[in-house]
């Protein structure tokens, strides 16, 4: 079982338990460890995606609290060749990310996509993009945004013009990021650069301010 904690936002998965040991528990023991270790690291809403024709998992996560009111979308994108925006920092501190959701705090993902030597962190001054040139949760090819937020659309522009261009300098083809389905914003502007939908699945959250992402901001991460 996988999790993450970002300041007050949190998710998890994937959960996977061995076929011989399911229904067993074991799932759910795990789901509650989690959650008990999130809640003590001061998370106020944890979300996760799981599979939209799959009742047996909407149901477990229902469970705990968890409700299935909103979708992620997969973007991708070929790479062209492009230049490194003006105006945007390499490797320096996040921002304050309050417009997102109160208290988010990346400066943790932030240090280990750099220590770890698997992409790099951009910033502006009212925006973060992190990306991953290495396969983490992506296979080799592919270039992993699991984290941009920007308050303004310029900012927005510059993050992604930013991450594209690092996914090009290591020779990546394509480009991905997931996006909340309530995030219209986000959704215009990416079909407008290129970016074409793929995989949907369900968003289950539970906690405080469950509709965070509608706001006119923008915003990808990666609740997968």
């Amino acid at each position: 079982m996988f999790s993450v904690a970002r300041g007050t936002l949190g998710w998890f998965g994937p959960l996977a338990v061995s076929p011989d040991a399911q229904r067993r528990g074991v799932g759910r023991a795990l789901i509650a460890a989690c959650l008990d270790g999130l809640r003590d690291r001061g998370v106020r809403l944890v979300g996760l995606e799981t599979f939209a024709e799959s009742p047996f998992h909407v149901d477990l996560y229902s469970r705990f609290g968890f409700r299935p009111a909103w979708t992620g979308i997969g973007f991708r994108r070929r790479i062209d060749k492009t230049a490194m925006p003006a105006d945007v920092a390499t490797g320096a501190a996040p921002p304050n990310l309050d417009f997102v959701y109160d208290g988010l705090d990346l400066t943790a993902e932030a240090s280990v996509a750099a220590t770890r030597a698997v992409g790099a962190t951009f910033t502006t001054a009212d925006g973060l993009a992190i990306v991953h040139v290495e396969p983490t949760f992506r296979s080799e090819g592919t270039g992993f945004v699991p984290f941009v937020a920007a308050a303004t659309r310029p900012s927005f522009d510059r993050l992604l013009d930013a991450v594209e261009h690092a996914c090009g300098e290591q020779g990546l083809g394509t480009i991905e990021v997931r996006v909340p389905g309530s995030a219209w914003p986000t959704i215009d502007r990416l079909v407008a650069r290129g970016y074409r939908p793929g995989r949907v699945e369900v968003r289950m959250k539970r906690g405080e301010r469950l509709d965070y992402d509608r706001g006119d901001f923008f915003y990808a991460d990666n609740w997968l």
